[in-house]
Order: structure tokens, then sequence, then C-alpha cells
């Protein structure tokens, strides 16, 4: 996290949205926090999103993307900006809850989506999530990615998604009971409450699970369990 001045604990963000009195909610929201968040710049539309990547080195993405094949274009602009400034973190916000947006945004880059009306609170957790090197996935688009992706894979016992396999296979018992957790959109303190293990513990499997089934984050893994691969670039 830097700026131009070399100020390293400030975290410059880039918002792109293009109602206006949408955009400046967000904006007020990163800049009234008692946090380190700095405005890099806000955009009305996705198509200067690269061009202001290469001039302002944001740490942060937010992009509101429109919906079904309208967001395409949206979501293309979201991959020349992370070729333009690879270490960047991206949140997409979506207007409805669609599985197949949530994959495709995925695809794009995306660390973290929610939908386009998430709380303040629950735009600042993701935020701080992907900071950490984490992923952050909405409970509702969790949900209906789970449900999506089950009604392909089957219904296993007490109507949950039947997890592949291969994957549970290579899993300890613990760590299939943190990713069915992580499948409904459980955040870290929530898989801790109901585990009955510390949040440094739920860590620590996050971690194991993460490197058995060699993917980065926790929505990879979630579709690596329910698929048992992950979905491919168009």
């Amino acid at each position: 996290m830097s700026d131009t001045n070399g100020n390293s604990d400030r975290v410059r963000v880039i918002v792109v949205e293009g109602a206006e009195i949408v955009r400046r909610g967000i904006c007020d929201v990163l800049t009234q926090h008692n946090g380190p968040f700095e405005l890099a710049a806000e955009i009305g539309r996705a198509g200067a999103l690269p061009q202001a990547c290469e001039l302002f080195s944001p740490d942060i993405i937010v992009l509101s993307v429109r919906t079904a094949g309208e967001g395409t274009d949206d979501l293309r602009m979201l991959r020349r900006a992370i070729e333009v400034q690879p270490a960047v973190r991206a949140i997409v916000l979506l207007e409805r809850g669609a599985p197949e947006d949530v994959v495709e945004s995925v695809r794009a880059g995306a660390d973290g989506v929610l939908l386009r009306q998430a709380s303040a609170e629950t735009l600042l957790a993701a935020i701080y999530d992907v900071l950490a090197g984490g992923a952050a996935l909405d409970q509702q688009l969790a949900r209906g990615l789970f449900e999506r992706l089950a009604m392909s894979a089957g219904a296993g016992r007490n109507g949950e998604p039947e997890m592949h396999p291969a994957i549970l296979g290579a899993l300890s018992q613990r760590e299939r009971e943190v990713l069915r957790a992580l499948a409904r959109g459980c955040r870290n303190k929530e898989i801790s409450a109901q585990l009955g293990v510390s949040v440094g513990t739920v860590k620590t499997h996050l971690r194991h699970i993460f490197r058995k089934l060699h993917v980065e984050d926790r929505t990879a893994a979630v579709l690596m369990a329910l698929q048992g691969k992950l979905p491919t670039a168009a």
C-alpha cells in the first residue's frame, strides 16, 4: 500500500460507479471511515479505469458492474486495469445476485463480490478482507452460488450440496467442515463460533485447504469443492 509520496500506510482507492449519487455515497463511506483509506479517483465509467490505474497506482478498486451481458465490457476493463496494476485488489458490486455474474466477476480478477446495495459495514469489511489477502463474497451471493452449483452436483444428506468426492478425499474431517461453512458464506469469526475453535485455528485450516486444493482464496476453494474444478476463462 503506497502512494506517489511514499506514504506506505495509506490505502488508495478508485471507485467506479455510473450513478453519481451512488458513487458519492461509496466515496463518503471510505473518506468518513476512521481508517487508512484515501480516495485516489472516482470514475463514472469503467472505460477510464485502466488509465486511472496507470495514473494513480491504487491499492483497491471498487467497481460497480451492470447486470448480465451488459457487464462484459466493465469486466474487460477490470482485466486491463489488473494488467496495468497487478498488485491491485478489486471488489465488484453487482446489481443482481445471479451466480453466473459472480463467476464471471471472479474470472475477471475480482477478489470480492458484493451486491450493489450492500451496507457500508459490509463494503468496509470486504475491503479489509481482500487487503489481508483473502476474498469476500456476500452471503446472499454465496447462497445463490451454492444452490446453483448444487443443482448440477446433486443434493447430499440434509439437503446440502454434495461436495466433489476427490476434493473431500484430500481434506481432513475438520477441513471439510470449514469448507462447507465457507460455501454458506460464513466469515472466520462465524466459523470459529460454529466449530468451537479459535479464529487462529480457522485460519490455519484455511491455509491447509488452499494448499491442498491448489487455490489462493475462499471463493476458488468453494467452486473447486462443488464442481471438482475451477471455471476457465472463455
